[in-house]
């Protein structure tokens, strides 16, 4: 059966009939071929072993779908005879040529946010946070209470940083990553609480941080990963943007240096635009929120993305993600979402912005692995919706209910200082950056209830030393050197 299927898929490659022949100039490298295997058993853990086996196999594993013990892989005819000569069962899957229309593309995606702003001009601003490859604006909506003030760096204000779209074939993430600014946009309208919640933080929406992808996608290539980075001969090959962050960049073979490979981490560290723009926009919020829309295989990942690597305040990252995907069924019905880090359900990654949000800004990040394939059916666009508005909306909650906010001033000048902030619970293992506060001297900390020494140092010399119990309720803590 196997050999059949690889030798019908081959003829189609060879012809062409699939529509594949058309690129886009400077050219692509040609579509391929979505193919599930199926596991034995039908087990979780079977299911991420396979999963785990053909990435060090080298395919682009596309996700799995746990509810029928599959795992997909995007790959060509010499891929397909792999898969028989590694002994493995499975199918082809039918694709179209092209997503739905009614998905955002580029074009459609500032369309959209215009409309947002015009309809919330108070507490909505668009902000254009880097230019692609192939110069289409990266497009951030910010959403708070002080969007009209025309400041791109926050006062005192924990952010939340939200992007979709980091990979060009994941097109249900830029909806999303809008209909969780409309869950805040629209709930503000009637709950004093979100009203609340709006004058008290910065959330900064990107829903489609590689739109040079996702051009690509709708118009010549479907199941296209990267970005549109292209070599001397104009022949775009292009990076995959979330392996191409400082944090771990190439650390543990989670990426690859080839550039015609899916997971190919890019030149050097953030050397891409669309890092570069999310980097920077991370540099000026210090987000103490970080959420990330990918697809797919319903999960709820949190860092990091090296095996046997966990971030330094476990406990709280691992129990919250265990309540959010408890609240994220699946689309099938049956059972929720599982949570675990990369390396645990999926496989090794680096240079992830997850693992950076976590790792340089102390940010509880989290990355959603939505539906069980890249373009399923729009129709799926309001379930999707509704079920993560309820996680997102935990999520935040518990993030409001526990932060700590940490002023460090002159007590001469009552200027702002910058400052390092240590807690001795916390204690880092990962090479991740010291805490530090911001220009205007603010730092804000989301922590579980407990005591906590803080030790706060400013470069020259001066300290304090101080200890906080968090009972599950905003604080602030302000501190004269």
């Amino acid at each position: 059966m196997i050999k059949a299927t690889v030798l019908a898929v081959t003829a189609v490659f060879l012809t062409g009939s699939l529509g594949f022949g058309q690129v886009l100039q400077p050219p692509i490298p040609q579509a391929t071929f979505r193919f599930r295997i199926q596991a034995t058993s039908g087990n979780p853990s079977e299911v991420f072993a396979i999963a785990r086996y053909l990435n060090k196999q080298g395919f682009d594993v596309s996700g799995y779908d746990v509810t029928v013990g599959q795992v997909e892989v995007v790959t060509g005819a010499s891929g397909l005879s792999k898969i028989q000569e590694l002994g493995l069962v499975g199918f082809l899957v039918t694709q179209e040529l092209r997503p739905d229309s009614r998905y955002l593309n580029p074009d459609r995606l500032a369309e959209k946010l215009q409309g947002i702003q015009l309809t919330y001009p108070q507490i909505t601003r668009i902000e254009r946070i880097g230019t692609s490859n192939q110069g289409r604006p990266i497009l951030a909506l910010l959403v708070s209470g002080k969007a009209g003030h025309g400041r791109l760096m926050s006062k005192g204000r924990p952010s939340m940083i939200i992007d979709g779209l980091h990979h060009a074939r994941e097109v249900m993430t830029p909806e999303v990553v809008i209909g969780m600014a409309e869950t805040l946009l629209q709930g503000a309208q009637y709950s004093e609480g979100l009203q609340d919640v709006l004058n008290r933080w910065d959330f900064w929406f990107i829903p489609m941080l590689n739109p040079d992808g996702s051009q690509i996608v709708f118009t010549s290539n479907s199941m296209w990963r990267k970005n549109a980075r292209s070599d001397e001969r104009n022949s775009i090959h292009g990076v995959d943007v979330n392996r191409n962050y400082t944090f771990k960049w190439r650390a543990c073979n989670g990426s690859s240096t080839s550039k015609w490979s899916e997971t190919y981490s890019g030149a050097a560290a953030a050397s891409e635009p669309e890092t570069q723009a999310l980097v920077q926009l991370a540099e000026k919020e210090r987000p103490s929120v970080y959420l990330s829309y990918h697809s797919f295989s319903e999960l709820v990942l949190y860092p990091y993305g090296c095996s046997g690597s966990f971030p330094a305040e476990r406990l709280m990252v691992e129990s919250l993600a265990k309540e959010v995907a408890a609240k994220l069924p699946r689309d099938s019905g049956g059972g929720s979402y599982i949570p675990g880090t990369p390396w645990q359900l999926l496989y090794d990654v680096d240079g992830d912005s997850m693992g950076h949000m976590s790792g340089t800004h102390g940010a509880l990040a989290f990355t959603f692995e939505v539906n069980t394939e890249f373009q399923p059916p729009y129709e799926l666009k309001a379930p999707t919706i509704a079920k993560h508005r309820g996680a997102f909306l935990h999520i935040l909650h518990r993030a409001d209910n526990n932060m700590l906010t940490i002023r460090v001033f002159d007590g001469a000048t009552q200027a702002p200082l910058s400052a390092r902030i240590q807690f001795d619970s916390i204690v880092p293992r990962n090479g991740e950056l010291p805490f530090r506060t911001d220009v205007d001297g603010y730092f804000h900390k989301i922590l579980m209830p407990g005591r906590y020494g803080v030790l706060i140092q400013t470069s020259d010399g001066r300290r304090a030393e101080k200890v906080i119990e968090m009972r599950g309720e905003r604080q602030l803590l302000e501190i004269s050197l």
